[in-house]
């Protein structure tokens, strides 16, 4: 598979931002045509279209008039051409009498030419009318069926839409490249594992065509033939031993693909996270490793950073303020302006009150070392935003959010 196509498996944002493209293309050219209909309306009106109609009409009807007149002065000049044509080539006519014939066919023959080149221009000019009656006919059917108000309600309609999709599309193509940018190392070893295994796959079903040939041949000179012919296309002469080399090489390839796969789709879901709140379970970031208490010595760089893209709401237990020896107003004040302290009266109610803010809305998430197993019919539990956070030789981890903090 390429680069292209892991882009848009694993990207949303890639399919976001072709439809955005797409829907964008489209309403510009319907605000154009839109555009192009209203001035065109502002330069025409309806008297003045179904006058020249009229005008058109009676132009073409003169002119047809004027093609049967010349298409019967044809005929007419046509039939005494030929008349006296034939009259002239009669052996018993006299010589004056016959001189005086040819001069009249001549006379005739060019009076037949004039008659064919004025209806050739007639003609002409007839159609020049009839196109130019279609064309005018076009304009006022056209005319009728817009309505210059609705015009305008609709060109506004679509000129808002057009520049919100334009904004739409240009925050969709941040966060694509964005994500494009973290998936690029992992996708381009998917594709190159890809054509690693299209290759083995080549290699092993070549061995095996080979290895058939080797079951039904019983010469000893032909089974011969076939371990050269195999040395010679693949550089061994036994084809089992390419097999059974390629499908370890193969399960290996096949197992590192399922690693890059499952890591992409985290990539992904990182990626791809709409978070407006976090709500920190203040207590459970107190604590390394799950065991070793250390105060706000990880939570307050987390906050720190965390509150410069999202609101952050900390929810301590009611223990905190005997573990930190500090009261409420202490412990506020340790994390700067903006961000919500709030302690609970219970450990219990610590955890419902975490999880029932976090369930009224899709945007908030939970960081917390805590499943909250007990709560799996909340919305936030079962539509699993709730990150995990490593806490490790004065190290805090949040992979979820590219946090990596030394304190």
């Amino acid at each position: 598979m390429s680069i292209e196509k892991y882009s848009l498996k694993y990207n949303p944002y890639s399919k976001t931002y072709q439809n955005l493209s797409t829907r964008y293309n489209n309403l510009r050219i319907e605000k154009e045509e839109l555009g192009s209909s209203i001035n065109w309306l502002k330069n025409k009106n309806k008297f003045d279209l179904e006058n020249n109609v009229q005008l058109l009409n009676e132009k073409v009807n003169r002119a047809q008039r004027q093609i049967e007149l010349i298409q019967l002065k044809n005929i007419e000049v046509t039939n005494e051409f030929n008349s006296k044509k034939k009259k002239a080539s009669s052996k018993l006519l006299y010589s004056g009498t016959k001189k005086q014939l040819l001069k009249e066919c001549e006379d005739l023959k060019e009076e037949v030419n004039k008659v064919r080149k004025i209806g050739k221009k007639t003609n002409e000019e007839y159609k020049r009318l009839k196109n130019k009656l279609a064309v005018s006919e076009n304009d006022l059917k056209y005319y009728n069926s817009l309505n210059k108000e609705m015009c305008l309600r609709r060109y506004e309609i679509v000129s808002v839409d057009v520049e919100r999709i334009e904004n739409e599309k240009s925050d969709v193509f941040v966060k694509k490249s964005n994500l494009d940018k973290d998936l690029l190392p992992t996708i381009n070893r998917l594709s190159d594992i890809d054509r690693e295994i299209k290759d083995v796959k080549s290699i092993i079903n070549r061995a095996e065509n080979y290895a058939g040939k080797l079951d039904v041949e019983s010469s000893p000179k032909n089974r011969s033939f076939v371990h050269k012919a195999c040395e010679r296309e693949l550089g061994d002469g036994r084809p089992q031993r390419i097999i059974n080399k390629n499908k370890g090489y193969l399960e290996m390839l096949e197992r590192e693909m399922k690693k890059l796969e499952i890591r992409a789709e985290r990539i992904s879901k990182r990626g791809t996270l709409n978070i407006n709140t976090i709500i920190i379970d203040g207590n459970n970031m107190c604590y390394e490793s799950g065991e070793f208490f250390i105060g706000l010595k990880a939570l307050k760089p987390v906050v720190s950073e965390l509150k410069e893209k999202f609101e952050i709401i900390v929810v301590f237990d009611p223990e905190i303020s005997f573990l930190l020896k500090r009261n409420y107003k202490r412990i506020k004040g340790s994390f700067g302006k903006g961000v919500k302290v709030h302690i609970v009266a219970s450990r219990e109610k610590a955890d419902e009150t975490i999880v029932n803010m976090a369930s009224n809305r899709s945007d908030i998430y939970i960081i917390s070392n805590d499943r909250f197993v007990e709560y799996f019919d909340k919305e936030v539990v079962a539509g699993e935003r709730i990150i995990c956070h490593e806490i490790v030789k004065n190290k805090v981890l949040i992979n979820d959010l590219g946090i990596d903090i030394v304190w």
